[in-house]
């Protein structure tokens, strides 16, 4: 027993001493906006919804945090840290993990409530910041009625409301039913059966079908209005439990004004509200407006599809084109406040604009929270405390700087090594402009790659305007290949002539020639520094085929990142064929990683295990490849023998153990990956908005 105690204590040390050890952290990101700040000056994320207090305070849920905006604008963050997860029940809920919180509401005394979706359950944050789950168990499904709220389980909760008599409604959508929690912690089903369908009207509510309700308001009089969000009808049912549609046809649409509500076409409501007159507001997703039924008739009072104005701030709600409403609540004084989130009902008819917009009792827009950015900040101050987006492609120059394409905000971002974060390149709206000015105040268009060049200047795959743009050491910006079609064209003539399409990633030679991966005509090309001209090195159409020779008769698909090792070798992610491919010196192709079968592999030979849609890769000076793998949320390693180990990512989503173990710690859809002489690799982990960081803690670290 003793032999056998010391011979499993030597291979769990040797296990340790044969694999590269790595502690993860967060550079940059991965946090809310600071708080308390003006509210109109933050970047908030997408928010699905608002609320209003009787006090005036609304409340809104994004970037997996709650906040309060309050009468003098200041923005408060009341609970989440910015980061997904399911954490911090009895302590303060400025230090919880919230997962995708929707829906909030507030009680008499001023407690508030949050539906946290993902995690199917209802949590409360308490007068004095406390937070704790009020309803549900964690696990969706549905049981519980008649029975203590806690005990329940709900399935992916959106909106909510209280009434009068502080009774809370719950939009249980994904169970298709509303339900009640009472004062003293009932819950029961007060609509739907469950079945998503459409049925019942003018019959008791119980008996009724509801398809994915999201909104739910309760007036004064005791009735309960339902955004019956896929039968595109708004359902009351009245005090005594009898259910009938009080909006819409069923048919979607958006005609019907100043007529009859029950008369009109609604498209896909996502939310509603009550004022105490009883005046009804939908937030009309499908339709793009703001809707409003008073004494029976409904009418528009935000939104306009005839024209292209958008809000600003003083414009005539009736005037300007909005971005499709998922949330709207209405105050005493008879403001309401509505959110145009992308992520409210799932639909994919919109995107946000990252705000909550006030219309004024006479009609006026103004910005009540946000700054159109969904998640931006920090430039000038430590990286640390910054907001980036959606991180992709990254580049390390030869003084250390690290650069990050950051697609969704339309920008290029530098962190010096001083930990200084930066904007180099693009103002965060998407177009094309800008050419022989600043960088800074150009124009890209989601751009995906960046490579600096042996003489120092930052070069962007800017993906979306099919071109390579280059930022010269005085900030000015050019076109460097690309004439901004999206098609095959200009082999063995100039760049500038060129047709690229989408190109993701970018990597220069120590001679300065250009590899570019030409990712949607599924070819890597490279730009002679020599002679100026552009060639493809591999790749000559879609599909997988050319394994053991000329990598120019190979078939690649989606190539998405590349890297060069120092022995001239290409590196290929090869990412719909979940592969990694290596371009020999002399011009041979081979699959190095990757293979046709369920996720396995670690500790045998990378070409038996499979690389699921490898999206990053990257050599370090030993020769060891790593690879970030989104549809495993790992990030491996392939060492100079060919074998495979997973370094960071414990396969799951989304953020946790940071820091700690790197294997033991969630990622969220990484994709870029640099590293660096010391063996440090950074990650891009663009789902969950942050730059992280994994430091080796024993011997083997790349040179």
């Amino acid at each position: 027993m003793i032999r056998r105690f010391f011979l499993l204590v030597f291979l769990c040390i040797n296990e340790v001493s044969w694999g590269q050890q790595y502690v993860i952290s967060t550079l940059s990101g991965g946090i809310p906006p600071a708080t308390p700040s003006s509210a109109a000056a933050a970047s908030i994320g997408d928010p699905p919804r608002v609320t209003v207090d009787a006090a005036g305070n609304v409340y809104f849920a994004s970037l997996h945090s709650v906040f309060k905006v309050d009468g003098q604008g200041i923005l408060t963050r009341i609970a989440g840290t910015g980061r997904f997860g399911v954490s911090g029940d009895g302590g303060p809920a400025i230090n919880a993990q919230l997962a995708f919180p929707d829906g909030v509401a507030v009680d008499a005394t001023g407690n508030v409530y949050v539906t946290d979706r993902a995690a199917h359950v209802i949590r409360k944050i308490s007068t004095s910041g406390v937070i704790g789950t009020f309803a549900g168990t964690g696990k969706n499904g549905f049981s519980g009625d008649g029975g203590p709220a806690a005990n329940a389980q709900f399935n992916g909760p959106t909106g909510l409301a209280f009434d009068s008599a502080g009774n809370l409604y719950v939009a249980d959508t994904d169970n298709s039913c509303i339900r009640m929690i009472s004062p003293d912690g009932t819950v029961v089903t007060v609509a739907g059966t469950n079945a998503r369908d459409f049925g019942g009207d003018g019959g008791p509510a119980l008996q009724a079908s509801l398809n994915q309700p999201e909104g739910v308001a309760a007036d004064l009089a005791g009735n309960l209005y339902i955004a019956d969000t896929f039968n595109n009808r708004i359902r009351r049912v009245a005090p005594g439990g009898t259910i009938t549609t009080f909006a819409g046809t069923g048919f979607p649409g958006g005609s019907g004004d100043s007529g009859p509500a029950a008369s009109a076409n609604l498209f896909l409501p996502t939310d509603v509200a009550v004022d105490h007159s009883g005046v009804v507001y939908i937030a009309d997703l499908g339709a793009v407006r703001i809707r409003k039924v008073a004494q029976g008739i409904i009418s528009t009072v935000a939104g306009n599809t005839t024209t292209d104005q958008l809000p600003r701030d003083g414009a005539a709600a009736l005037s300007v084109r909005i971005g499709g409403p998922t949330g709207v609540a209405v105050d005493a004084a008879g403001a309401f406040y509505f959110a145009a989130g992308s992520i409210g009902s799932g639909s994919g008819l919109t995107v946000g604009d990252f705000k909550i917009w006030k219309v004024t009792p006479d009609g006026l827009f103004s910005t009540l929270a946000g700054n159109g950015y969904n998640s931006f900040s920090g430039d000038g101050g430590p990286a640390a405390q910054a907001q980036i987006d959606t991180p992709a492609g990254m580049a390390r120059d030869s003084a250390g700087n690290l650069y990050f394409a950051d697609p969704a905000a339309n920008r290029v971002r530098k962190i010096s090594t001083d930990g200084t974060i930066t904007t180099v390149a693009g103002t965060g709206v998407a177009g094309f402009g800008g050419e022989s000015g600043p960088a800074i105040a150009a124009l890209l268009n989601q751009p995906m790659g960046v490579a600096v060049s042996p003489d120092g200047n930052l070069f962007v795959a800017d993906t979306g305007n099919n071109r390579i743009r280059e930022v010269l050491s005085d900030g000015t910006i050019g076109t460097y290949a690309g004439n901004g079609n999206a098609a095959l064209f200009g082999d063995g003539g100039s760049p500038l002539d060129a047709a690229i399409h989408a190109p993701r990633a970018i990597v220069f030679d120590p001679n300065g020639n250009l590899y570019i991966a030409d990712t949607l005509d599924h070819r890597v090309r490279r730009i002679d520094v020599s002679t100026y001209t552009i060639d493809t090195v591999a790749g000559k159409g879609q599909g997988f085929a050319g394994d053991g020779g000329p990598a120019l008769n190979a078939l690649l698909n989606l190539p998405t990142s590349l890297a060069l090792d120092s022995a001239g070798n290409l590196y290929i992610a090869d990412q719909a064929n979940g592969r990694i491919r290596k371009v020999s010196s002399n011009g041979i192709i081979s699959t190095v990683a990757g293979t046709d079968t369920v996720f396995t592999g670690d500790g045998g030979p990378a070409i038996n295990a499979l690389v699921s849609s490898p999206r990053g890769v990257a050599v370090d000076g030993a020769g060891n490849v790593y690879i970030s793998e989104p549809g495993e949320n790992r990030i491996r390693k392939v060492t100079p023998d060919g074998a495979i180990a997973t370094i960071a990512g414990n396969g799951n989503c989304c953020y946790a153990n940071d820091p700690g173990p790197a294997t033991s710690a969630p990622l969220n859809l990484p994709w870029g990956l640099a590293v660096d002489s010391t063996g440090n690799v950074f990650v891009a982990d663009s789902g969950n908005s942050a730059i992280r960081l994994l430091r080796p803690t024993s011997a083997g670290a790349g040179q």
